[in-house]
């Protein structure tokens, strides 16, 4: 692979979030067919000792925190000072570089198209980042699911759209040596920081699960997680639900792994790690029906259709059955398996000689 490829990892910071950990993995695969690369990153994050980093303020990368400052903070910074001897160079996140026409980026999702958390990020992604990507060198993507979208609203010929699935790492997310449910089992809601996770539907059905199980919902700080903190008080749900803030990673595998099942009923994703962790700890899922999830999951969680409390009642109820959920339990673990490092490692690679033929 050529020496010159660059990773731009300016709006990636130590906080964890989904395109954090897809940006490092895009990291580490670089790194099996290179023995240097240049980065452009921040100081607090911990890299590997063969890249070469060029530093940038950490106040440029993304928080778990919805920001409407450090964008256009980010945004300066790449129109005045981004290094332009950077030729070839790899975005793992939507921040188009102005300007670097041998570029890749990738598009992780489409949600701030349909769901933004600011007005500036709606301009962003239905007007500048259309015209962007029509400049670049090549998109990248994590499902088919997302491809789809970003031809039919973003216009981008197909053939210039590569899919490059998630990694699991299941020496981390694993089955536990013992089974120690919790004593009052609950559900488990990851990601409840955001208003397209839907979290609030669990909450509306609640007289279905209340006598049952309690309920641990995963959020940061922000309007959303306000709301479900509303919710809960005015319908009387406090003894029944647990918020909790930013969490390590080994609290994380212990709520996945003592969980009775994570509930992920997402309006829109564009991979939708969580159940695949989950699944890999030998937890079983309930998810809504929605096409990257039947694209990604297959048969093994349990589906709900969204806004339908007899969908609902069927799920939890399915919970119950031993035979049904040892079944699931099985099958997700398998199809976690599937999403190895080594499998996006080939994917990338096979996208980049696609790319940049040269690089072979």
């Amino acid at each position: 692979m050529s020496d010159d490829l660059a990773l731009d990892l300016s709006r990636i910071g130590r906080n964890g979030t989904g395109p954090a950990r897809f940006a490092m993995q895009i990291l580490d695969c670089l790194l099996q067919q290179q023995t240097n690369i240049t980065v452009v990153a921040n100081s607090e994050l911990r890299l590997d000792s063969r890249v070469q980093v060029i530093p940038v303020p950490s106040w440029l990368a993304m928080t778990q925190a919805v920001s409407r400052v450090r964008p256009l903070l980010w945004l300066l910074y790449a129109f005045l000072f981004f290094p332009r001897q950077l030729r070839r160079v790899i975005t793992p996140t939507h921040h188009v570089i102005p300007g670097a026409r041998e570029q890749v980026v990738c598009v992780l999702d489409l949600r701030p198209y349909f769901f933004p958390d600011s007005l500036l990020q709606r301009i962003y992604f239905r007007y500048l980042l259309p015209r962007s990507l029509s400049q670049v060198k090549a998109v990248l993507t994590i499902s088919e699911a997302t491809r789809k979208l970003i031809i039919e609203y973003y216009r981008v010929p197909p053939e210039r759209i590569h899919v490059v699935h998630c990694a699991i790492d299941v020496t981390k997310f694993r089955v536990p040596a013992r089974n120690e449910r919790a004593e009052v089992p609950y559900l488990l809601v990851i990601g409840a920081t955001w208003k397209h996770k839907n979290a609030h539907e669990l909450l509306l059905v609640a007289h279905l699960w209340r006598e049952n199980f309690k309920v641990k919902i995963v959020c940061g700080h922000g309007s959303y997680s306000m709301m479900l903190r509303s919710m809960v008080r005015e319908n009387g749900l406090t003894e029944s639900v647990e918020f909790l803030d930013y969490i390590s990673d080994s609290r994380l595998l212990t709520l996945y792994q003592n969980a009775a099942a994570l509930v992920y009923p997402s309006l829109m994703e564009g991979f939708g790690l969580p159940p695949l962790e989950a699944a890999a700890c030998g937890t079983p899922v309930i998810v809504s029906d929605i096409p990257v999830f039947r694209e990604i999951y297959g048969d093994f969680p349990i589906y709900v259709q969204l806004g339908r409390e007899e969908s609902w009642r069927d799920a939890i109820n399915l919970l119950a059955n031993v035979e049904v959920t040892a079944s699931k339990i099985q099958a997700g673990f398998e199809r976690s398996n599937e999403y190895s490092t080594e499998r996006m490692c080939r994917e990338l690679h096979a996208a980049i000689e696609e790319i940049w033929p040269q690089s072979r």
